[in-house]
């Protein structure tokens, strides 16, 4: 009996480990997110200097489709706390453009966090993994490009 339920515990921590794991996501860096960038025939512009004034702000880099129809920005911060603040800040602007036909979802886990808001004209998000942001407004036409592209980079 006794070994029975040792096993039993066994399996049950096993599955519980092995899903924490799982939700567990890893932030990008601001080379890797560039090498995303490139592999994807996008340009990648470091937009640092915008941000001159924000000290929490440690890397910015814009990732601009070629034919600038759309972009994607990815954000390293001080702490986790900094990227918290901007994820909240945005996800607050989306929501004031949120209507009656709008979709909205919300995703958190351990050190990640997402919010999509998609438009009759545009497609939202404001993700967070640890001390890293990302962020996109795009076009609700390039919609199903930048998912794509965001689920690469594994935010």
């Amino acid at each position: 009996m006794k070994k029975k339920l040792f096993i039993i515990s066994l399996c049950l921590l096993s599955v519980v480990f092995l899903t924490g794991c799982s939700i567990i996501k890893k932030a990008l860096s601001a080379k890797d997110f560039n090498k995303i960038v490139e592999k994807n025939d996008m340009v990648a512009i470091n937009a640092k200097e915008q941000f001159k004034d924000h000290s929490e702000i440690e890397t910015a880099t814009l990732a601009i489709e070629k034919d600038k129809k759309w972009q994607v920005e990815h954000y390293t911060l001080s702490t986790k706390a900094d990227a918290k603040k901007m994820f909240d800040y945005n996800k607050s602007i989306f929501e004031t453009e949120k209507s009656g036909l709008s979709k909205d979802r919300k995703i958190e886990y351990f050190n990640y966090t997402k919010y999509t808001l998609e438009t009759d004209t545009y497609y939202m998000v404001a993700s967070r993994i640890d001390n890293t942001f990302l962020y996109a407004k795009v076009p609700i036409e390039y919609k199903d490009a930048a998912i794509q592209f965001i689920k690469e980079t594994g935010y």
